[in-house]
């Protein structure tokens, strides 16, 4: 069920049907990890998104109820912050957290995206992510990729991750078309 206004706010509650993908670059949720009894009763807006979701399968094995926002700020002109996404989760005594907060800067021939992720879970886990590139003259580009993620940070509100755990590591990409058909 969906209810929306004319200013872009939309109510909506679904069960066992997918619910939301989480926009942060690591997405710690994801919109078709569910089981039967799943629910999600999610606020949406411009800027923000609300979630309250139950009965959600975790790669632990367990089912968790889980609340989050998701949120974005445009700095002005290309800059905009996210502050990604903090969700709270409870399964069974097991109480943890994910957070993210990101930059991205597009400037056309030019991008980047930084981020960074917190989980807490019985321990804290920590992922950082570098992606820097541009495009040239003609159709050249250069790409800088650099990742460190630590083994216990993991989507768990996801069937996968976005980025392997306990990976650290860089990769540069140049390239050039010569026209050469």
């Amino acid at each position: 069920m969906r209810v929306s206004d004319e200013n872009g706010l939309s109510l909506y509650w679904t069960k066992n049907k997918a619910h939301h993908t989480s926009q942060d670059l690591f997405r710690v949720l994801h919109k078709d990890n569910l089981g039967p009894a799943t629910t999600a009763l999610i606020l949406a807006a411009d800027q923000v998104r609300l979630g309250m979701l139950g009965s959600v399968p975790l790669r632990t094995g367990e089912l968790a109820d889980l609340w989050f926002c998701e949120n974005y700020v445009r700095a002005g002109g290309p800059l905009v912050l996210r502050g990604g996404m903090q969700l709270h989760h409870r399964g069974g005594p097991v109480v943890g957290r994910s957070a993210s907060l990101e930059a991205l800067l597009d400037l056309g021939t030019f991008r980047a995206v930084l981020g960074q992720g917190w989980q807490q879970r019985q321990d804290l886990s920590r992922a950082s992510i570098a992606e820097i590139g541009g495009v040239g003259a003609g159709r050249s580009f250069l790409n800088f990729f650099w990742q460190r993620v630590e083994a216990g940070f993991v989507s768990l509100a996801a069937k996968s991750n976005k980025y392997t755990p306990d990976r650290r590591g860089w990769r540069v990409e140049a390239g050039t078309d010569f026209g050469g058909g």
